[in-house]
C-alpha cells in the first residue's frame, strides 16, 4: 500500500496575548539555517512554494516572518490615547488631557528639554480631535533628535509585565494601559511614563520602593494606586515603548 505524506502547516500564527499572560511573546522571531552535506557551511533555505489552507504561499519561514514583524511594527505606530478624563488642580471642571505630551515631559533631559523650547514646535494633535498616535507624536520627536520605539516584548516574561516594567531602573518608558470606566461609559485609551525609579501620571505619581519591586503581588497594587477600583473596573498594559535618540 503506498501511504501518501501529508504536509502539516507549520506557519507562524501571532496572538494577541492579555498583558498578564507572560507564556509567550508576541515579537519573538527566529531564523532558520540548514547544512548541506557537500558544503559543510551554513545558508538560509531554499525559498519553496508550499499550499497552505487551499492558498499557494511562496518564500522562507524566515522571509514571512520578516514580513509579519514590519507588520507589527506599523501597527505599535499606530498606537494612540489621550482619553483618560481626571480631575485636574486647574479647575473644577473634568477635562480631556494631552497624557502622551505630559508623559514625554517627564522623561526629556535637561538638554532635551532646551531644544524643544528653542525650536518651539507645537505638539501634534489629532486632525479629527480625537486621540493622538505614537506616529504622529514622532513626528514631534524626530524634530529634536528623539523616537518613540515599541520594547514591549522586552517586559512579558514570566512574572507578568508589570513585575517584568518594574524591575527596569535604568528607562524611559512611555506605556499605553486600557481603561475600563467603572461607571459603565466605556474603555479609555492613556498613556502615562515611567522612568525607572517613578511612574509619572496626573494626578498623581508614584515612587516604588525596592522592596515593593521585588514581590510580584506588590507591584500589582501599586498600578492599582494610579489606577483606583473606585474609578475603573479594569486597566491592562497593551504597548510599551522606548524614548531614545536618532542615531545620526
Amino acid at each position: 500500500m503506498l501511504i501518501t505524506p501529508t504536509i502539516g502547516n507549520d506557519d507562524d500564527v501571532t496572538k494577541i496575548l492579555p498583558s498578564n499572560d507572560t507564556s509567550k511573546s508576541t515579537d519573538t522571531e527566529g531564523v532558520e539555517l540548514s547544512v548541506y552535506p557537500d558544503s559543510g557551511a551554513l545558508i538560509s533555505p531554499p525559498e519553496v512554494e508550499m499550499l497552505v489552507g487551499g492558498k499557494r504561499k511562496r518564500g522562507s519561514k524566515a522571509s514571512r516572518c520578516k514580513k509579519k514583524r514590519r507588520h507589527r511594527a506599523t501597527k505599535n505606530y499606530k498606537v494612540d490615547g489621550g482619553a483618560r478624563v481626571v480631575h485636574t488642580p486647574l479647575g473644577k471642571e473634568e477635562e480631556r488631557r494631552e497624557c502622551l505630551k505630559r508623559a514625554l515631559s517627564t522623561l526629556l533631559t535637561p538638554e532635551e528639554m532646551k531644544r524643544v523650547c528653542k525650536l518651539s514646535l507645537p505638539f501634534p494633535s489629532s486632525p479629527d480631535g480625537g486621540d493622538v498616535t505614537i506616529e504622529q507624536g514622532n513626528t514631534w520627536l524626530m524634530e529634536h533628535g528623539l523616537m518613540l520605539n515599541p520594547v514591549t516584548y522586552r517586559y512579558r516574561k514570566k512574572g507578568g509585565i508589570l513585575f517584568h516594567l518594574l524591575q527596569d531602573s535604568e528607562c524611559r518608558l512611555v506605556i499605553k494601559v486600557k481603561l475600563t470606566m467603572n461607571d459603565g461609559s466605556g474603555v479609555a485609551n492613556h498613556f502615562f511614563a515611567y522612568d525607572g525609579t517613578t511612574l509619572h501620571d496626573e494626578p498623581r505619581s508614584i515612587k516604588p520602593s525596592r522592596g515593593d519591586r521585588s514581590k510580584k503581588e506588590n507591584c500589582l497594587s501599586i498600578f492599582q494606586q494610579l489606577f483606583p477600583k473606585e474609578r475603573f473596573s479594569n486597566f491592562r498594559v497593551t504597548n510599551v515603548f522606548e524614548l531614545g535618540s536618532i542615531r545620526a
